[in-house]
C-alpha cells in the first residue's frame, strides 16, 4: 500500500457526503476523499485508509461488499456507519 493515508466518505447522495467531507477536513485531517458506493475501490488506489464513513443512503447490499473488501484490504481500518449525512 501507498504511504500516503485518507479518510474515505462514501455516500450515494454527493451533497450530504461532502458536507461531511468538509466537516472532517476543518478538524486537520489527512486527506479525505468521498466515493459513490460504486467507486468507492478506485478512489482508494493503494492510499491506507485511516477510516471509512458509510452513509445510510448506501443499500444494504453495498454495504455488505464493500465491508467485506475491505477486510482484504486492512481489516483494522476503523468504519463509522453514519445514521445521517446530513449534515448543515
Amino acid at each position: 500500500m501507498g504511504s500516503e493515508s485518507m479518510i474515505l466518505v462514501i455516500g450515494s447522495e454527493t451533497g450530504a457526503a461532502t458536507r461531511l467531507k468538509s466537516m472532517i477536513e476543518f478538524m486537520d485531517s489527512p486527506r479525505v476523499v468521498t466515493a459513490s458506493p460504486s467507486d468507492w475501490r478506485t478512489s482508494v488506489g493503494e492510499e491506507r485508509l485511516d477510516a471509512v464513513f458509510i452513509g445510510n443512503d448506501v443499500a444494504d447490499g453495498d454495504i455488505d461488499a464493500m465491508l467485506d473488501e475491505l477486510e482484504h484490504i486492512d481489516p483494522n481500518v476503523s468504519i463509522v456507519m453514519i445514521d445521517s449525512l446530513a449534515v448543515q
